[in-house]
């Protein structure tokens, strides 16, 4: 240690001084933050179709996650200053946990950017865990702390890759359908496919109410009436779960008073 109090070495497995405790315990915060900041990326292909986006809202989604990122980081350096990384790091994964678990709670493009856009701030992680190593440790050895925290955080976007399919894989085998696994994965669940007509309509047709809805959702089989329309869901062959249900592709529609058929 010198004179100012830094650690002049880095003893990985130590933890006898706060210093090394500190080195640990930032770069753990790293990686949670990075694993929560990429916890969605590996599910979007069934959240693209859960949600009906396009190409275009995928982007945009993807643009505000790390805009944000920018603005907070500039935020988060003079609250390090003036209430020191500790508190700053505490704040920000009590207050970064809330975007991640609610975006279960997504059921249009708008309110999934707007999660995005809450996730995104807890990238700023990267300027407390290199404010943190560098007021612990002294110059010949600042440079390896840094980088080595900032690789080890890093890897939480890298882990995460791997083990929210996983999450994900688990759901299913305890019978949940895709639509409802990524939003289990993501901690809460919601069941977006039973948002009101009327909303339907208005997002997806302008406003021009049909007799006959084909949602087009692959893994929900069911024909209903509600608020006056009849929804049809034609299935999915790769939920084995649901063929007691299963509609599979409706090729012919019979209308009669009263009633509907589908073959």
């Amino acid at each position: 240690m010198d004179t100012s109090g830094k650690a002049t070495s880095i003893k990985l497995f130590s933890l006898a001084k706060p210093h090394m405790r500190v080195f640990h315990m930032t770069w753990f915060a790293f990686f949670l933050c990075f694993f929560g900041w990429f916890g969605i990326a590996p599910l979007m292909a069934v959240v693209r179709e859960d949600l009906m986006l396009t190409k275009a809202q995928i982007g945009n989604t993807i643009i505000a996650s790390v805009a944000i990122t920018v603005l907070v980081r500039l935020l988060i350096g003079p609250l390090c200053d003036k209430f020191g990384p500790r508190k700053t790091y505490s704040a920000l994964l009590v207050l970064g946990s809330l975007p991640v678990m609610s975006i279960g709670f997504a059921d249009s493009y708008e309110s999934f950017l707007l999660f995005r856009l809450g996730i995104g701030a807890i990238g700023a992680s990267f300027v407390i865990t290199q404010y943190h190593t560098s007021v612990m440790f002294a110059p010949n050895v600042v440079g390896t702390a840094n980088a080595t925290t900032a690789g080890w955080g890093n890897l939480g976007g890298g882990v995460t890759q791997i083990v929210m399919p996983l999450i994900f894989a688990g759901m299913m085998m305890l019978g949940a359908n895709e639509a409802m696994g990524w939003r289990l994965a993501m901690v809460h669940d919601t069941e977006p496919e039973d948002r009101p007509i009327d909303v339907i309509v208005e997002r997806e047709l302008a406003g021009d109410k049909p007799e006959i809805l084909f949602t087009g959702h692959t893994h929900l089989e069911r024909i209903e009436h509600r608020d006056g329309v009849v929804q049809i869901n034609s299935g999915s062959p790769t939920q084995p779960h649901l063929f007691s249900t299963r509609l599979g592709s409706v090729g012919l529609l019979e209308l009669e008073p009263d009633m509907l058929r589908a073959r």
